[in-house]
C-alpha cells in the first residue's frame, strides 16, 4: 500500500484501514444506545434526539454522490485527515451543543465526515488488489442471495439449515 511509511509492516497496513473505518462507523454526533439517558441529561425529546440519527444518515446520502470527485481531486491522506478531524471536532461539539437546529446541522456534517472516512479506508489500494477484491465481493454477494433466497422462501429457519 503505497499510503504507508516504509517502517510499517505489510501484513499490518490493512488491518490499519479496517481499525479507521471501524471508528469512522462507530463514531456518530450522539449515540443512541443511551437514548434514555440522553433524554434525561440533555433535557430533549426522545424525537429531537432521533432528527439526529436522521441528520446524520441525510449527510452520508447527500454527500454520496460527491465521494469519487473528491477521490480523484484530493490525495488518501488529506481526506483521511479531513474527514478524522471533522468527526473529532463533531463529536465534541454534539455533546455540548443543546440549539436543536445546531445540534442537527453537526450531525449532518459529521454524517459527511463518517462516510467520507470510510469511503477512504475501504477504496482497494492498488489495482492489483482489485481483482481479488471482486472475487471476494462475487462470493459475499453470492453467499447473500443464498441466505436471502432461503429466508424469503421459506422463512428463518430455512436459511439456517433446520425444518421450516
Amino acid at each position: 500500500m503505497p499510503m504507508f511509511r516504509d517502517f510499517v509492516p505489510r501484513k499490518l497496513q490493512p488491518w490499519i484501514y479496517v481499525f479507521f473505518a471501524f471508528t469512522f462507523q462507530l463514531s456518530g454526533g450522539l449515540y443512541l444506545g443511551a437514548l434514555s439517558h440522553m433524554v434525561g441529561g440533555m433535557s430533549l425529546m426522545r424525537e429531537d434526539i432521533q432528527m439526529c440519527l436522521y441528520a446524520n444518515l441525510a449527510g452520508m446520502a447527500i454527500y454520496f454522490p460527491l465521494l469519487f470527485r473528491m477521490k480523484f481531486r484530493f490525495t488518501n491522506k488529506t481526506l483521511l485527515t479531513a474527514a478524522a478531524t471533522g468527526a473529532l471536532i463533531c463529536n465534541l461539539l454534539a455533546t455540548r451543543v443543546t440549539y436543536l437546529p445546531l445540534l442537527w446541522a453537526i450531525c449532518f456534517i459529521e454524517g459527511i465526515c463518517k462516510i467520507q472516512g470510510t469511503f477512504e479506508c475501504m477504496k482497494p489500494a492498488h489495482h492489483s488488489h482489485l481483482h481479488h477484491t471482486l472475487l471476494l465481493h462475487e462470493e459475499v454477494s453470492a453467499v447473500w442471495h443464498r441466505l436471502a433466497g432461503s429466508i424469503a422462501l421459506g422463512g428463518p429457519s430455512t436459511a439456517s439449515g433446520l425444518p421450516a
